[in-house]
């Protein structure tokens, strides 16, 4: 929907576009310019083993669960899969 001219319009759809509305982006996003609002610096921060290996297990379990995964077996698999890399499990 659009406002125009003091009352809400809807705007026309082609016929072959059958996406659901809220699932379209205006036109206006992808062509005005975005003011910036100052630099930003971070910290220079380096990563410890602990925390490379901590994102490495959040990582290979967000992509199981992205895959269709639920939370409980990727879960597992991640646990599995560290157990190996400790040389645990064995296959």
């Amino acid at each position: 929907m659009r406002r125009g001219g003091g009352a809400w319009q809807t705007r026309e759809r082609p016929m072959g576009d059958r996406r659901p509305k809220g699932d379209q982006m205006e036109d206006s996003a992808c062509t005005e310019e975005r003011a910036e609002s100052g630099s930003v610096t971070t910290p220079e921060v380096d990563l410890t083993a602990t925390d490379r290996e901590r994102l490495t297990f959040f990582k290979w379990r967000y992509v199981l669960q992205a895959d269709g995964f639920a939370a409980a077996q990727a879960r597992r698999l991640t646990f599995m899969r560290w157990l190996y890399l400790q040389g645990r499990l064995v296959e």
